[in-house]
C-alpha cells in the first residue's frame, strides 16, 4: 500500500472546483508531505479517499511569487492544469497568502501571470506549441498535448470508447494525449466534452482543453477572439488571444468546497 507521510503532526487540506474540475490543495511550502503514485491515487479516490480529479501542491519559486505542481488522479504528475491554476489562486486568495490582484506562478511547463477580476481569475496561457493536423485531429500544446476533434452532436459521442483509442494512440507515445469533442453550437461559442490522460475518464472541464479547442475552432473555423466554451459541466470558460495566437488568456471561476485535515 502506497505511504503519505506527513513529516509533522497531520496537516490541513482545502478541496476546489473550477467548472467541476475539482483538486485537493496543499500548502507544501515547507515540504511538509512526501507523496508515492499509490497514496495520491487513494486519497484522489471518490469512494476511499477525499476524491478528486487531481492533487495540488502550493509551493516555493525562486523564478516567481508561487509554485505549483499538479498531480493527476492516477498518481502520475502533470506539467501544469488550467482549472487548477484557477483553483490554487482562489486558495491563495482566500487564506490570505496572496493579497495582490496579480501574480506570477510557476508550474513545471512554464511561468503563467494569474489575475483576479472579481469572482472570475484570468491565467495568461502563453502561446501553444507543437501545432499539427493529424487527418481529422488538431494537435497542440497548451500547456499540456491535446488533440481536438470537431465534431456535431458531441451529446451522443462515446467518449469511454473513443477518448481512450485516441488518447493511448501510437502517434502520441510515450505521454499520450487529451482528446477533447468539440461543437460549435453559435457565433463565438463552443461546447467541449473531455477524456483527460492521468484521470482517465471524461472529466467535467479542462481549462487547458478548453483553450485548446478555442484555438483549433480559430485555425479551422476561423473563429475570432473571444471563444466562450461550455464544459461538460455546462459551466463557461473563455478564451481570448491575438490573431497570431499569440496573448492566450484563459478566464473562469473557481469555488471552495470544503477543507479538511489529512
Amino acid at each position: 500500500m502506497g505511504s503519505l507521510i506527513p513529516l509533522v503532526n497531520s496537516r490541513p487540506f482545502s478541496k476546489y472546483q473550477g467548472a467541476g474540475n475539482d483538486f485537493i490543495v496543499l500548502d507544501n511550502r515547507k515540504n511538509i508531505f512526501i507523496f508515492d503514485k499509490a497514496a495520491i491515487r487513494k486519497i484522489c479516490h471518490r469512494r476511499f479517499g477525499i476524491g478528486a480529479d487531481g492533487l495540488i501542491w502550493l509551493t516555493d519559486s525562486i523564478k516567481a511569487d508561487f509554485g505549483m505542481r499538479i498531480f493527476n488522479a492516477d498518481g502520475s504528475e502533470a506539467e501544469m492544469c488550467g482549472n487548477g491554476v484557477r483553483c490554487l489562486a482562489a486558495f491563495l486568495r482566500d487564506s490570505g497568502i496572496c493579497v495582490k490582484e496579480k501574480f506570477l506562478l510557476e508550474t513545471m511547463q512554464r511561468k503563467l501571470t494569474v489575475t483576479f477580476q472579481g469572482a472570475m481569475i484570468e491565467v495568461e496561457m502563453g502561446a501553444p506549441t507543437n501545432i499539427e493536423r493529424h487527418e481529422d485531429l488538431i494537435i497542440l500544446n497548451t500547456g499540456v498535448p491535446h488533440a481536438v476533434i470537431f465534431s456535431e452532436k458531441i451529446e451522443n459521442i462515446d467518449i469511454k470508447c473513443l477518448g481512450p483509442q485516441i488518447r493511448y494512440d501510437t502517434r502520441f507515445t510515450p505521454k499520450g494525449v487529451n482528446v477533447n469533442f468539440v461543437e460549435k453550437i453559435g457565433p463565438g461559442a463552443l461546447a467541449i466534452r473531455t477524456y483527460e490522460r492521468g484521470v482517465e475518464e471524461e472529466t467535467l472541464a479542462c481549462g487547458t482543453g478548453c483553450t485548446a479547442a478555442a484555438l483549433a475552432a480559430h485555425l479551422v473555423l476561423t473563429m475570432p477572439s473571444p471563444i466562450t466554451v461550455e464544459t461538460a459541466s455546462k459551466e463557461l470558460i473563455t478564451i481570448s488571444f491575438n490573431p497570431e495566437l499569440q496573448d492566450v488568456k484563459m478566464a473562469g471561476t473557481a469555488t471552495f468546497v470544503f477543507k479538511g485535515t489529512l
